[in-house]
């Protein structure tokens, strides 16, 4: 063990003792002191040039997740887009709750009805071809000719990009990966919203068509009728980026399994940003060098590495030991941690910072289905009932959850959106904390307490099981909050954890095999447009017929918020008429619905609490920073380490 880790390791035992005492803001460390020169001769000084810091070559990051998949269409894992931004970054930047081209691949601004880049052209619908229908909320064949606007928007790109194996990259490259997402071989894809009508069973059909009309041009044409007000995003790459020289001819089926499109270690997919994958030893590292066929500026520290720890836990040790330079809340840090970390940042062992304005909450998702009837007909016996999900809401002590495990440094979300977004509205409703409500609610609904503690009703025990992601310190104790809340209340809940890589698959999540599960949803801006959409769209239930694309997990489909969440999303640009949909989907959440139709009655999903995002690093580490709608990776050619 070196001199170094030594004292680290002493300094960490004196500090341990001060951890029930630290309170307060994070004292800022101090400055990283360079060392000092060597003595010189008043004349060898004034000759010599000024040198600054000497800069290691190379900078670990520290993550609890591994990447499941670098298969674009598949990609929704939060440790797999932090990492792919290393060497796939975005073409729209998405900052603090705002959207920027990145100038290294975007030619000019993003498209706009103000600067020409989208228009609204009027077109002739005729009998037979697809529209969106205003009245039915669905894409379908038009019953006679019509004329209706079509939104068409136009992006350009740098010319002479290239991937890291020097081949050019193109505008024909990112409609490559829209084609496959949206071939009905496929059957990873988590997303078939922007697919052509009738292109996938259960598509969408936003998009009519999405093509490059030359390397560097793309053009997004919508379906007659449809709006969208994310429009400036939609030719940047829905679907991420596949390169079509490599995978031209092959089935999106064959291509989810290739490793050069998921990566492995024997094969690194190709990027084409600041770095390119060197090698990835799974379980262990990601490493990353320098891409020579990058176009933007040559990144500053020659070699990145992620390296993977089992929890959270060991991943803190590490950053205090110096094992590793940085790690990030979304896929490192958990706030179990928080006042251990002040502690040492208070004596300049690391850097250490949080951000309450994430834009990121927890929820319980419940699936009104039973997933052992693969069809997916069958409700589920106790959380298809509104009642039940009612009392569990209110039986949540989420305050307490805030105090005892965020130290405070977090709020109770109220509703199923962020308190950012323009639908924001409290006096629709909000989740409130009455325990005993709870247990009447049950009562009166005929959940009965057995003998045993544990309700019953017509023979079926109200006993269900809970998903969430392993080595989380924070869903671990969330969820033992929860275990012990609901047995107060008469309900009995088994606890299951697995690697962020199964829950976030077809074998958790993505195949709705949970009854309920607690994830977190980031967000990039405050429309709420597509979240919306998603929870509560009777189009979006993923199902085996439509290889489970969509993301209403839970199966809600109340018709009237349905209808209402897709004419917010993709009817209309208006504000106001917006807020009106966005008021129905509110309404009916808090609604039970139609009882003799369980689908429809409300609270698909539970907000917990606000995530706060924490960055703890070497003090000898500069350039990166929290960001409430970015991960830190943004930016990392611009990372610099001085050497110690």
């Amino acid at each position: 063990m070196s001199q170094k880790k030594i004292n680290l390791i002493l300094a960490l035992l004196v500090t341990a003792s001060l951890v029930l005492t630290a309170c307060g803001n994070t004292p800022a460390a101090p400055a990283a002191t360079a060392e000092p020169a060597a003595t010189q001769s008043p004349v060898a000084a004034t000759e010599a040039p000024a040198t600054g810091p000497t800069l290691a070559d190379t900078i670990i990051v520290g993550a609890w997740q591994e990447p499941g998949t670098f298969y674009d269409p598949a990609v929704t894992q939060a440790i797999a887009v932090e990492v792919e931004l290393i060497f796939r970054p975005r073409f729209v930047i998405r900052q603090n709750y705002g959207y920027a081209p990145n100038p290294a691949l975007v030619e000019g601004d993003l498209p706009s009805l103000d600067n020409g880049g989208a228009v609204l052209n009027d077109v002739t619908v005729k009998a037979g071809e697809p529209y969106f229908d205003t009245a039915t909320y669905v894409v379908q064949p038009a019953a006679a000719d019509m004329q209706l606007k079509q939104l068409v928007v136009t992006a350009h790109l740098k010319p002479e990009l290239k991937w890291d194996d020097g081949q050019p990259l193109t505008a024909h490259d990112l409609v490559f990966a829209w084609k496959v997402n949206c071939d009905p071989t496929g059957t990873q894809a988590v997303d078939i919203t922007y697919c052509p009508f009738e292109s996938v069973p259960g598509a969408s059909g936003i998009l009519s068509n999405f093509e490059a009309t030359d390397d560097t041009t793309l053009v997004a044409t919508y379906i007659p009728g449809a709006l969208d007000a994310t429009y400036f995003l939609t030719p940047y790459g829905l679907y991420g980026i596949l390169p079509e020289h490599l995978f031209s001819g092959m089935t999106a089926a064959e291509i989810e399994v290739d490793e050069r499109a998921t990566g492995s270690e024997n094969t690194m997919p190709l990027g084409f940003g600041p770095y390119k994958m060197d090698s990835w030893v799974k379980g262990d590292t990601i490493t990353f060098a320098p891409n020579p066929n990058w176009t933007g500026a040559t990144p500053a520290t020659p070699t990145v590495i992620y390296k993977f720890y089992s929890d959270s836990t060991s991943l803190a040790a590490a950053v205090i030991a110096g094992e590793i330079d940085a790690t990030a809340g979304q896929t490192g840090l958990a706030v179990d941690q928080a006042p251990y970390m002040k502690s040492v940042a208070s004596r300049g062992i690391i850097n250490y910072s949080v951000d309450l304005n994430t834009a990121s909450f927890e929820m319980l998702y419940f699936n009104y289905y039973d997933p052992t009837d693969t069809t997916f007909s069958t409700p589920d016996p106790v959380l298809s009932e509104f009642c039940v999900r009612k009392a569990i809401s209110l039986a949540l002590d989420r305050q307490k959850m805030v105090d005892t495990i965020y130290y405070g440094e977090s709020s109770v979300v109220q509703q199923p959106q962020l308190p950012q977004m323009i639908s924001y509205d409290e006096s629709l409703g909000i989740l409130t904390y009455d325990p005993e409500l709870a247990k009447k609610t049950l009562d009166d609904c005929g959940w009965a307490v057995g003998a045993d503690g544990i309700r019953e009703k017509n023979g079926v025990k109200a006993s269900t099981n809970y998903l969430t992601t392993s080595g989380n310190a924070v869903r671990l104790k969330a969820s033992q909050v929860l275990q012990s809340s609901l047995k107060d209340i008469g309900i009995d809940v088994k606890l299951t954890y697995v690697p962020s890589s199964v829950a976030f698959s077809k074998d958790g999540l993505y195949g709705r095999n949970f009854n309920m599960m607690q994830f977190a949803n980031s967000f990039s801006v405050t429309d709420p447009g597509t979240w919306f959409f998603g929870v509560a769209n009777c189009g979006q239930i993923p199902l085996p017929t439509n290889a489970f694309s969509g993301s209403n997990y839970a199966g809600w489909c109340d018709q009237a918020a349905s209808d209402a969440a897709a004419d917010a999303a993709y009817l209309t640009l208006d504000t106001a008429k917006r807020k009106a949909g966005w008021a129905t989907v509110l309404k009916a959440y808090f609604s039970e619905g139609d009882p003799a139709k369980f689908e429809t009655g409300g609270i698909p999903v539970i907000p917990l609490y606000t995530r706060p995002n924490y960055l703890a690093t070497s003090p000898l580490l500069s350039g990166v920073a929290l960001d409430p709608t970015e991960y830190i990776t943004w930016n990392v050619e611009t990372w610099t380490l001085e050497k110690p």
